[in-house]
């Protein structure tokens, strides 16, 4: 399944964080340490191993660099894309299903700088 760009409900930036996320079954069944790719304040796309199916319920921790704890997040698997077949590797969009205000403002204060064009930057 290709994924859904027009029903996206949020602006997605293309920045990587680090990510630990609950593989519920295959060969890598367990606790797994990713990248978060095309984040934006609803939800992630991540690559991944894990043999995830769209519906899956997914618990992650997201790393970010306005917060000294990983913020806990469970998602849902909305889409998925094979990136390489041969490696059993994936693209997942995550939909957040549940996010705790203190975990929202601290995605929406690491995503504020990034969603600035680049001339309103620092340095620019």
């Amino acid at each position: 399944m290709t994924p859904p760009a027009d029903r996206r409900r949020a602006i997605r930036v293309v920045h990587p964080f680090v990510v630990r996320y609950l593989c519920p079954r295959g060969p890598t069944h367990g606790w797994s340490m990713g990248t978060a790719h095309d984040i934006s304040r609803v939800g992630v796309r991540i690559r991944s191993e894990c043999p995830l199916q769209i519906g899956d319920r997914v618990e992650l921790y997201l790393f970010l660099p306005t917060r000294r704890s990983p913020a806990r997040i469970l998602a849902s698997v909305v889409w998925s894309k094979i990136v390489n077949a041969k490696l059993a590797l994936s693209d997942y969009g995550l939909d957040f299903q549940h996010l705790n205000a203190d975990a929202q403002q601290a995605l929406d204060a690491a995503l504020a700088p990034l969603l600035r064009s680049p001339r309103d930057r620092p340095g620019s």
